[in-house]
Parts: C-alpha cells; sequence; structure tokens
C-alpha cells in the first residue's frame, strides 16, 4: 500500500483581465479608468484563488497468491482512492446597471455593467445555504454617480470536497501484450457541489445558488 497527501496554501491578487475586452477589442475593462487599482483583488477567473487545497490518495495492491485457484482471481488487483478538499473560490456582488454613469469615457466603451455595489453591514452572509447564502440586506445599490464601497472578489464561495476511486487489474494475455480492467467512480458519495450564488443584487435569484 502506497499512501500520499499534499496541503497547498495558496493567494493570488490580480488586476483584472477579459481576453475579449483586455486584449486590445473592445474597451479598458475597467470600472474607474482613472484608478486601475480599484479593480485590483483576489483572483476570480476559473476560480484560480482557491486559498487551501488539500489531496490526499493511496494505491493499494492485492499480492500475487501462489495457489492457482486463489491466484487467478484475487492476484493483481489494484485499488486507488483519491480524496480532495477546496477552500471556495472569490467573487464580487455586482450590479447589471451602469450606477458610476461611466458607459463611456473619451469615446472609450467602459463597461457598463459589472459594478460593485455598496457593502452596509459587516457580515454579508445569509445562512449559506442553497437558499440563502447571501444576506440581500446587507448590500445596496451605489448613489448615481459614484462606485460601491466593495473591493473586488472579496467574497467567498462555498467549499467542496470530492472522493473519488478506482479499481484495476492488468492481465498478462502474451509475453508483449496486456488487457487492464478498470472500473473509475467519481462523486463516490453521490454529494451536492454547490456552485457560487447568483451575485446580480438586482436579480430575483441574488444570494441563491442555481
Amino acid at each position: 500500500m502506497t499512501v500520499s497527501g499534499n496541503y497547498t496554501w495558496s493567494h493570488c491578487i490580480s488586476d483584472p483581465w477579459i481576453e475579449n475586452i483586455n486584449s486590445g477589442i473592445g474597451g479598458t475593462g475597467w470600472n474607474d479608468s482613472n484608478n486601475r487599482r480599484f479593480d485590483r483583488g483576489n483572483c476570480s477567473i476559473t476560480g484560480t484563488d482557491r486559498r487551501h487545497v488539500f489531496n490526499l490518495s493511496a494505491v493499494a495492491r492485492t499480492p500475487q497468491f501462489s495457489k492457482s485457484a486463489l491466484g487467478a482471481v484475487a492476484s493483481g488487483w489494484q485499488f486507488s482512492p483519491i480524496f480532495k478538499i477546496l477552500s471556495g473560490d472569490y467573487f464580487s456582488v455586482v450590479t447589471n446597471q451602469d450606477r458610476a454613469l461611466t458607459a463611456s469615457n473619451s469615446g472609450v466603451v467602459q463597461l457598463a455593467t459589472g459594478q460593485r455595489v455598496t457593502q452596509v453591514q459587516g457580515n454579508p452572509y445569509g445562512d449559506k445555504t442553497a437558499q440563502n447564502y447571501l444576506n440581500i440586506a446587507a448590500f445596496t445599490l451605489p448613489i448615481l454617480g459614484t462606485f460601491g464601497n466593495m473591493a473586488a472578489n472579496s467574497l467567498r464561495g462555498p467549499g467542496t470536497w470530492q472522493f473519488d476511486a478506482a479499481l484495476s487489474r492488468t492481465f498478462q494475455v502474451k509475453e508483449g501484450q496486456k488487457l487492464e480492467f478498470r472500473v473509475e467512480s467519481f462523486n463516490i458519495t453521490n454529494s451536492v457541489r454547490l456552485a457560487d450564488p447568483d451575485t446580480v443584487l438586482n436579480s430575483n435569484t441574488f444570494g441563491q445558488i442555481r
């Protein structure tokens, strides 16, 4: 039997980057074109800022039994479980309205959607269930002509864990040929994996994980 594990603590901080905006096509992508650091925060593209990651894996092999009948049935099996825990990724609470009134600036199209809102309560979370992950009373729309006070990607989504396993055996057919029998199972416990909630404040499903 072989058992191995690893734990990673990491923190990714970045300016925003969106391919069809920041690569020379379209506008600048900044909410406040006069303050680049206003949009600097935890990385959010494809969930790259996973603060805690833990992996545990094992490989257990059955021995080569000497008795012919037992050896034919039980020898050479390999069982490989994998257990993973991930902390949640980061996101922002936004509005699809242009509250800052920056839809245009010197002919350069700005992002009129995705502007962050104002947080008015210390705890932005609800009970962190699928129906009430974020507390709607903790946020409000910014006053027209202003930006919200929330930092970029300052809220964390649900963490997750998963247990996978594989069972396999290799059969020697000829001297230069082998046949592998393999069964793999993912999310063996059939547990729910929650995604991030709806983050648009003026949406009917804000704060819910859909």
